[in-house]
């Protein structure tokens, strides 16, 4: 008779050898059954615990109580041999490094004799695997507010939707900030642990305790001690990994960097969420760690950049908000992927901190330039897009930051990102950079056209997106500017003299379009635009209507229908010749083509593309071509709101034969009305409401118009204006202020 057999592990049971049974895998270490091997299983009929003979020899006890560790936080400055083990010895098999701020159940203990009478003592993890005791240090059972925080982490496996105590987070954020003071290592340990409180409490606003949070107002106490908990977070970490940098100590050989970046990670997913779900403003001394972040994240991004598998990498950022607990193993290159990914992800975290931080607080240029300085060697297109968009706030948040901007030099990012940009973002970045840097500033528009000019143009044409093209036309627009008056940033230094002589249409002739100034007026209520000349603009400006903008030198014709404005009574004198400037050439050269190429690509029927090319007509003698293009475009709409300066635009060429035989037949159209209109308003009609239309019949609008001239979507020769269907009825002439609000029921 056979002796019954025993083991730690499963104690309640006695075990029998027998041969490899097919379809098993050992209960420990999940190892497949071979025939050549010996397995034992339980005894019990209804139990199927089975044990491999390897894991069988090994003479482990089982603890009584919950045990919890975690890696020996003094162990930051060392690389040691802190490894999952496949067995209780030092040479078997590694599975993964044993990462810090992770909490690791055991469930029991072993011995292995060394070498010089040593005994060294394991720990079996729940998960999987040994590991040497040395390495690691308890913390279940421990402090109490250590074991409290962990028996947190350990329950929300099992129910992520537990409710946190506020009380509880902030004696943890206090205590960690403690620790941090007496004992850097272990206080960026337990900070780590706190992470995940600290978020489920943002996110989940109403999964705290309800008993201590019952009003919005309960919550700013707390808030204020998560940000001051965040920001001395944030600058202890930051302050580790840059002397990280700053030794040239590898990124790739010790995982205490693991730590650092998912702690950082962490605080600015708090950051962001704070912002987002609780409506915090963040206070500006966070503008600096978000750009040392920058930094931080790039620098981790470039130095394991071999490691780096994109896909699935924003999955990364729920991650954070997991508890901290061991469930399975992962080796080193694959934490090393999972680190860079995650910073490429935190990247653009922070470009939208620092965006939104920035509403409310100044960007210093010397800031800025420690940034800069970190691109010259890190090229990474998420913080080159991150730092295109820091370009164009800092240049927009004061004429002082715009002149000095180019001291920072980023023409050169720019050109870098614009040589091959993957991202439609980085394509926006770099036209929304680059407008911002020459907005009314001739001594930048003069560097840029030189420097970027040329490879801006050349990027255009390989731009495929609607949003990338709107932000592409009005970099051009700004890069158009060419007044010959001295910059200014203020209407009260624009010339406020008699003006012309006589109406630009007196002077220059009612078929030309001079280069001269225009004041643009808007009348409230319809958002319709007209434009004056300045000696319209002087004498008798439009009724009802308010300056839309500062008076700026652009082609037009004066829509002004003053009867002494409109008689010509003389040979009309030349325009005023402006010398164009470079960037104007520029564009004039090779812009012609591209800009018809933009209308067409996006099939007209796209209204911030057809009105960025409208207003761009102001500042570029365009061809024909595209100012019949874009009339069609517009006899094709039945609202004209998000196309006004299109829609202005062809009113000045109303003289072209093409246009005006359109207008003539199809006297319905909004575009048509609307440029009748130009000499109604400017009589001073008064606007209705038209919140108050009474509802109309035969399937007409509210306000009954008829339906669009052309079909839908379809692009039309401007030679040949084909009779569209009900062109009866298409001699209806409208009120100019329900031009804009017209929608159409018919079908075409």
């Amino acid at each position: 008779m056979h002796t019954p057999l025993t083991h730690g592990s499963h104690r309640q049971h006695f075990f029998r050898e027998v041969t490899a049974p097919n379809g098993v895998s050992c209960s420990i270490c999940c190892a497949e059954c071979k025939t050549s091997a010996n397995w034992y299983l339980c005894t019990d009929p209804s139990c199927r615990y089975i044990l491999c003979h390897k894991c069988f020899e090994v003479d482990e006890c089982l603890f009584n109580t919950r045990q919890v560790v975690i890696r020996n936080p003094e162990s930051q400055d060392r690389e040691t041999g802190a490894f999952v083990y496949t067995r209780p010895r030092p040479n078997s098999h590694k599975l993964a490094p044993i990462y810090y701020g992770q909490l690791i159940e055991i469930v029991s203990s072993a011995h292995y004799n060394g070498e010089n009478n040593t005994v060294l003592t394991y720990f079996r993890l729940k998960s999987g695997g040994w590991i040497d005791s040395r390495e690691v240090v308890c913390v279940i059972p421990s402090d109490e507010v250590v074991d409290k925080l962990a028996q947190c982490h350990i329950d929300g496996v099992n129910n992520p939707n537990m409710p946190i105590s506020l009380n509880d987070l902030r004696v943890y954020m206090r205590e960690s900030i403690h620790l941090s003071e007496l004992n850097p290592p272990y206080g960026t340990v337990l900070s780590s642990l706190v992470i995940y409180p600290l978020l489920s409490s943002i996110q989940r606003p109403n999964g705290v305790s309800l008993e201590e949070c019952a009003t919005r107002m309960d919550m700013e106490p707390i808030s204020i001690q998560m940000i001051q908990f965040i920001h001395y977070n944030m600058e202890m970490v930051l302050g580790l990994v840059e002397e990280w940098i700053e030794d040239e100590r590898p990124f790739d050989s010790n995982v205490v960097l693991s730590l650092y970046i998912q702690l950082l990670a962490g605080l600015l997913l708090a950051c962001q969420n704070l912002c987002e779900q609780w409506g915090i403003t963040l206070p500006g001394k966070f503008v600096d760690l978000f750009l040392r972040s920058f930094v931080v994240l790039g620098s981790t991004v470039y130095f394991l950049r071999n490691y780096m598998i994109p896909d699935n990498a924003a999955a990364l950022v729920p991650l954070l908000c997991n508890p901290a607990v061991v469930t399975c193993h992962e080796e080193k290159a694959i934490g090393l992927n999972r680190l860079t990914n995650l910073s490429q992800v935190m990247i653009e975290t922070t470009g939208r901190l620092i965006v939104g931080c920035l509403e409310h607080h100044e960007l210093k240029l010397s800031q800025l330039n420690v940034f800069r300085q970190f691109l010259n060697f890190a090229k990474i297109e998420q913080l080159e897009k991150c730092f295109c968009d820091l370009v164009a706030l800092a240049a927009d948040s004061s004429a002082v930051h715009q002149r000095q901007i180019l001291n920072v030099d980023p023409m050169e990012i720019i050109a870098r990102l614009g040589r091959d940009p993957k991202l439609v973002e980085s394509q926006v970045s770099i036209f929304r950079a680059v407008s911002s840097i020459v907005r009314r500033n001739a001594r930048n528009i003069a560097a840029v056209s030189t420097v970027l000019l040329p490879d801006l143009i050349k990027l255009c044409d390989s731009l495929r997106n609607t949003s990338a093209v709107t932000a592409a036309l009005e970099c051009m627009y700004e890069v158009a500017y060419n007044d010959p008056r001295l910059d200014s940033d203020s209407v009260q230094r624009t010339p406020r003299g008699r003006g012309g002589e006589k109406c630009g249409k007196v002077q220059y002739g009612m078929n030309s379009l001079p280069y001269q100034l225009m004041f643009c007026y808007e009348f409230p209520g319809s958002k319709m635009l007209t434009c004056y000349c300045q000696h319209c603009a002087m004498y008798h400006p439009p009724a009802n209507a308010v300056q839309h903008m500062e008076p700026q030198y652009a082609y037009f014709q004066c829509q002004c229908a003053q009867s002494r404005c409109t008689e010509i009574n003389r040979y009309p004198v030349p325009p005023p010749a402006v010398p164009a400037s470079c960037a104007l050439a520029v564009i004039a050269a090779d812009g012609g083509k591209l800009f018809l190429s933009f209308l067409r690509k996006a099939n007209t029927t796209n209204d911030a593309v057809v009105n960025a090319i409208g207003r761009l007509s102001f500042r570029v003698e365009l061809p024909h071509d595209i100012i019949l293009t874009l009339f069609m475009a517009l006899l094709e709409r039945t609202d004209l709101t998000r196309t006004n300066w299109a829609a202005l635009a062809v009113c000045s060429y109303t003289h072209l034969p093409e246009i005006a035989e359109g207008l003539a037949r199809y006297p319905a159209a909004p575009i048509a009305c609307y440029v009748r209109a130009q000499q109604t308003m400017a009589k001073g009609v008064v606007y209705p409401d038209d919140s108050h239309s009474q509802p109309s019949s035969q399937m007409k609008s509210e306000l009954g118009l008829s339906p669009s001239p052309c079909d839908n979507h379809s692009y039309r020769s401007p030679q040949s204006f084909q009779e569209p269907r009900g062109s009866s009825q298409m001699n209806v002439f409208h009120h100019p202020g329900e031009l804009f609000t017209s929608q159409y029921q018919d079908e075409f």
